[in-house]
């Protein structure tokens, strides 16, 4: 079970404006609720490529964010299929193992799992719809009011519910809300701002994305990635803007380098070391865009492992002790082998390079072993199998 996540976390919540339990302090209001949502600008889940997708939950915080008991309603963008949902909320639900287990540990109950839209996208002159409902359950009716407050006057109108009502037994029941987008006469997409505000409730942000109908030549947006590995795989994803939308060509590449025409993803193992030019080129009929970078390519060099828990000469006791760490390396590490005292004892097997005796925190029995000095030892291994290893020794007294 392995997954790569890179993106964005948003976090937003109903203590003051820094948020104590970040640091693991009690909320300013003895509970806290709020909204954490995950864009994964790249992301792959035992093969599911899940990139350009969020997952994002409600949550309800009862005391120290540390003792979990969290109760949530989970969200998953609703442009994921079947496949892409079950990997996200796998990994979220801590089945995936790896750092997002040790959040999941804290959630007590999932009260329910929707598909709703996360990013708004309306086309010129047509309208989107979305739903509203309340996070926890108020003490009195409250009126919610949607309106614009951000990006171009007049360029979207709320058509319906632009007043919502939330009484103490319809609080958690979604209520919708339409937006249209008018148009204007350029031709630019426009990021515009919709601002839900209630009294007693922090003001929350909605983004819509309206996306212009005109033809414009393309715009390349270019995430360069310059360094590569020998005989390991080499992706960068590139994205243009434009109407219609652009096709994608290499105009300079080194052998066995190819690109998706209408995804532009780049797809190459380098099989020497040294400099190489590309370039990439974004088209349509209204005109062409691109960009030239460098990518240097380096011989394989082994992983560094280090445990992080247990500390050397440390003593340690009982059925939850702690026996993890990670590993950094030039392209990436596949599993970390835990030895005691020589005998492998488990392998966390992940691509984010962060391992765990038996896949997740205080699962180290030390009752088991005899008391006094043992060694523990980490050994990860990288792609092409190189090994990296870190050693600890402790003491045992139960």
């Amino acid at each position: 079970m392995a997954y790569t996540l890179e993106g964005k976390l948003l976090e937003v919540c109903d203590c003051k404006t820094l948020c104590p339990c970040w640091v693991g302090d009690d909320p300013d209001n003895g509970t806290c609720a709020g909204t954490l949502a995950w864009h994964f600008d790249k992301g792959n889940i035992d093969g599911v490529d899940v990139s350009g997708l969020t997952f994002a939950a409600l949550c309800h915080i009862p005391g120290n964010i540390l003792k979990g008991n969290w109760k949530i309603i989970a969200f998953v963008d609703s442009k994921a299929t079947k496949e892409q949902q079950d990997a996200i909320v796998a990994v979220y639900t801590g089945k995936k193992g790896g750092p997002v287990a040790d959040l999941a540990q804290l959630i007590g109950e999932v009260v329910a799992l929707e598909r709703v839209p996360m990013l708004f996208e309306v086309q010129e002159g047509k309208a989107v719809n979305f739903t509203l409902a309340l996070a926890t359950r108020p003490a009195a009716p409250v009126k919610v009011r949607v309106r614009p407050s951000g990006g171009q006057k007049g360029k979207v109108t709320v058509v319906k519910g632009s007043l919502l009502r939330f009484t103490p037994r319809n609080w958690n029941l979604p209520q919708t809300v339409r937006v249209r987008a008018n148009q204007d006469a350029n031709s630019a997409d426009q990021n515009t701002t919709l601002s839900v505000q209630a009294a007693g409730y922090r003001t929350a942000d909605i983004s819509v994305l309206v996306r212009d109908d005109d033809p414009s030549r393309p715009h390349l947006i270019a995430p360069v990635k310059t360094q590569a590995v020998v005989g390991l795989q080499y992706q960068v994803d590139f994205e243009a803007a434009g109407v219609p939308a652009p096709t994608f060509s290499l105009l300079e590449a080194p052998e066995g380098m190819t690109i998706d025409p209408s995804t532009g993803l780049v797809t190459w193992i380098p099989s020497q070391t040294g400099v190489f030019g590309i370039q990439v080129r974004a088209e349509n009929d209204q005109g062409t865009d691109g960009v030239s970078f460098p990518v240097t390519v380096n011989a394989d060099q082994p992983p560094t492992a280090f445990i992080l828990q247990p500390l050397d000469r440390s003593t340690i006791s009982g059925s939850n002790a702690e026996f993890y760490g990670g590993s950094t390396d030039d392209y990436a590490t596949y599993k970390g082998e835990f030895y005691i005292d020589g005998q492998l004892a488990y392998t966390d097997a992940n691509r984010e390079d962060h391992y765990h005796l038996n896949g997740a925190h205080n699962l180290f029995d030390t009752t088991s072993l005899s008391n006094g000095q043992h060694t523990l030892r980490l050994v990860v291994y990288d792609d092409k199998d190189q090994p990296g290893e870190a050693s600890v020794t402790v003491t045992v007294a139960n």
